[in-house]
């Protein structure tokens, strides 16, 4: 029954379509109005998927650089030698790490070592935030650790937990809050990292 009442249509469709013939008015505009009811929807889709795949992009763009930024302080504590941990004067968002004590020899008996005779010269090394070109970054010694982050709003502290004769914080745990920011993204990612000497 289906079968006889759709050849007729099939012949009539099959007939216009081998027929050289152009377009009607009304199936012209017929193919216009639809056109316009799907484009927008194929664009709108388009659109919000790229817009979530560029903030999901963003967002791990500026988790790796937080990471980096981690990764390189501890690279820095560890590379360098210090014996206290110390605030830098005048300045936020900065810790200084000191290098303050040296072993060697005894002055008034050649056998004995001093393990902890006070250097001459204070050797010290600082993390701290800082402006440049217009963002700011974080630097560790005299070396800026470059991100496409703006680290705007972030922090670098320290807890003590054993101090020294001389009231010298040696052994403590830095605190870093990242406030991380892009260009092309309005929203800041807050992480938070800690870890300890």
């Amino acid at each position: 029954m289906i079968r006889s009442s759709a050849r007729p249509w099939m012949e009539r469709l099959k007939v216009k379509i081998s027929a050289e013939d152009g377009l009607t008015l009304i199936e012209l505009l017929l193919t216009i109005a639809i056109s316009a009811i799907l484009f927008p929807v194929i664009y709108g889709t388009f659109i919000t998927g790229y817009k979530i795949y560029e903030k999901v992009s963003i967002e791990a763009q500026l988790r790796e650089d937080a990471d980096y930024v981690s990764a390189m302080v501890m690279n820095s504590l560890y590379s360098n030698q210090f014996d206290y941990v110390d605030e830098c004067e005048d300045e936020d968002n900065c810790v200084k790490f000191v290098d303050s004590v040296e072993t060697g020899q005894n002055e008034y008996n050649s056998e004995v070592i001093d393990q902890d005779k006070q250097k001459t010269d204070e050797n010290f090394f600082q993390i701290k935030l800082t402006e440049r070109n217009g963002r700011q970054i974080w630097t560790s010694g005299n070396s800026a650790i470059e991100t496409k982050s703006d680290f705007k709003n972030s922090e670098i502290s320290y807890v003590c937990s054993e101090k020294n004769r001389q009231e010298q914080c040696t052994n403590a745990i830095i605190f870093l809050d990242f406030q991380v920011a892009h260009t092309k993204h309005d929203k800041q990612l807050n992480l938070q990292s800690q870890f300890g000497f």
